[in-house]
């Protein structure tokens, strides 16, 4: 069998165009964006990260979410408990950072010979800190992932859509990348994909409980289009306020050889919603950057904090 190397975790969007290419362009060691529902997902193990990558075609429509009922990939002689239905949050999510302003607008490239741009003037990047909370009620499953809906908002109208999925396995023995590919591209069934306008995520085998991991993100910031720069959330003229909504739109069990998803009969109700604050050209959110250091980074860069574990 083949062995599957590691990676370390970078949590940083990187700051060259070149890199920003990679992050969209280049597969990650055990990348699983092999199906045409999880373009954008990088699935990697250990404590590394989904990254967002290309963005679909800006949208801003309402999401259509399917009803609160469960898909069945394949027959299971297991019954499936009919409390997976109404399943415990599995993960706590905190958005511990947010920026949106004005980019690098110039910050152009050629991609075999076509003109890429960066898709909006005015990017945005949100990161989060997920930590694994014991649920007994569906930890006779074998793999679980949650499905999240964050949207950024302005005030003004424009809204960015993006999806999280965040997951761990409870008695998957072994790593099956093409299990984890198969549960990840059911985002399908919880949401309208041609609504959302950028995906990322993260799983971690044998995640601790209580243990937090911090930096994984969504935004628009490194998406390249070959159309000129458009104003993302500034397109209805300068907001005035921004907003981020985190939502648990679902979840996706593994139990043998059946996958089973299920919608969130309370998907409408936030799980965390923040505003940001006016701060230069642009909004900010700021949990992690000391107030008198703010004015010394790049606001879409911030110094994401080391993780206190390991991979194992």
């Amino acid at each position: 069998m083949t062995k599957r190397k590691k990676l370390k975790w970078r949590p940083k969007p990187e700051n060259t165009v070149t890199k920003n290419l990679k992050r969209i362009s280049t597969p990650i060691c055990i990348l699983l964006t092999v199906t045409v529902f999880i373009v954008s997902f990088s699935l990697v193990s250990s404590a590394s990260l989904f990254h967002p990558t290309a963005a679909l075609s800006a949208i801003t429509e309402q999401e259509t979410i399917a009803p609160a009922t469960t898909t069945q990939t394949s027959p299971s002689p297991i019954e499936q408990p009919t409390q997976w239905m109404d399943s415990k949050q599995q993960f706590h999510c905190d958005v511990i950072y947010a920026y949106v302003g004005r980019g690098n607008s110039e910050a152009t490239h050629s991609l075999f010979g076509v003109p890429m741009y960066p898709k909006s003037q005015y990017p945005s990047i949100v990161y989060f800190n997920f930590t694994h909370v014991s649920n007994a009620e569906i930890e006779s499953c074998d793999v679980e992932f949650e499905v999240y809906l964050i949207q950024i908002s302005a005030d003004k109208g424009p809204t960015e859509n993006y999806t999280y999925i965040e997951g761990t396995n409870y008695r998957l023995s072994n790593r099956d990348s093409d299990l984890l590919t198969s549960l990840a591209s059911h985002v399908k069934d919880l949401v309208d994909v041609r609504t959302i306008n950028g995906r990322g995520g993260h799983f971690r085998f044998n995640w601790t409980t209580n243990t937090p991991i911090t930096g994984g993100y969504v935004g628009s910031l490194g998406s390249y289009t070959n159309r000129p720069s458009g104003l993302g959330l500034w397109s209805a003229g300068e907001p005035k306020t921004i907003s981020v909504s985190v939502r648990r739109i679902g979840w996706i069990i593994a139990k043998g050889s059946s996958i089973s998803t299920f919608a969130n009969t309370a998907r409408d109700e936030n799980i965390t919603q923040i505003q940001l604050q006016k701060f230069g050209d642009g909004f900010i959110y700021n949990k992690i950057v000391p107030a008198d250091k703010l004015s010394q980074i790049n606001p879409f860069e911030p110094p994401i904090p080391p993780n206190e574990i390991e991979a194992p």
